[in-house]
């Protein structure tokens, strides 16, 4: 299992001979240590918050790294029972402005609703 893990969570266990009775010490050392739902779920918020702007209309590599970002941590929160329901209104003004200002007056206009939410920005995008 050591050589599957990396970083702070390698280091956690290190020491731990890798053997089928220690599975659960190991398990267990890494729950405590990073098993913390509300910090898990402020990172994924966080990252929502600071994922970088794109500013260029043609800049298909950034617009879909924009994308996969997002969809990543909405999936991680799904994932932890967090549904975008909760959060996604005041998510949606912030990636709203995210994205180059030509991309926001096409999508303002394709999307025939009076409120947006984040799965229907989402779909835009």
């Amino acid at each position: 299992m050591n050589n599957l893990l990396e970083g702070s969570a390698a280091g956690a266990i290190r020491g731990l001979p890798l053997t089928a009775e220690n599975y659960g010490a190991a398990k267990a050392i890494l729950k405590k240590r990073f098993g913390q739902p509300q910090i898990i779920i402020n990172g994924h918020m966080e990252g929502l918050v600071k994922v970088a702007p794109v500013t260029v209309d043609n800049d298909l590599k950034r617009l879909r790294f924009l994308y996969d970002r997002v969809q990543g941590h909405v999936r991680a929160l799904q994932g932890l029972g967090i549904q975008c329901e909760s959060y996604g209104k005041l998510l949606v003004p912030l990636l709203k402005e995210k994205r180059p200002p030509s991309m926001r007056l096409i999508i303002s206009r394709a999307v025939d609703q009076p409120k947006w939410d984040l799965d229907g920005l989402l779909k835009c995008l």
